[in-house]
């Protein structure tokens, strides 16, 4: 397999760099560089399109907001 993919083993560096004590009680995904900050944008604007999602469901039921004429 070597003659095909020529490129050195990294498992240890991985395996080092999921070890390292100050990210050891992270869960696996939040422990690259940006990842808290991506994760904490997503959650943000999940937290953003259920709210409007929401009002916009509140505002049907209610018979309000845009109408057309």
């Amino acid at each position: 397999m070597d003659q095909f993919v020529k490129k050195p083993n990294q498992v240890a560096a991985w395996q080092s760099f999921f070890a390292r004590p100050e990210v050891r009680d992270l869960p696996i995904f939040l422990r690259g560089k940006n990842d808290l900050a991506i994760y904490r944008g997503a959650m943000g604007a999940v937290a953003v399109t259920v709210s409007v999602v929401l009002i916009g469901l509140t505002q049907m039921s209610l018979n309000k907001g845009r109408k057309s004429s």
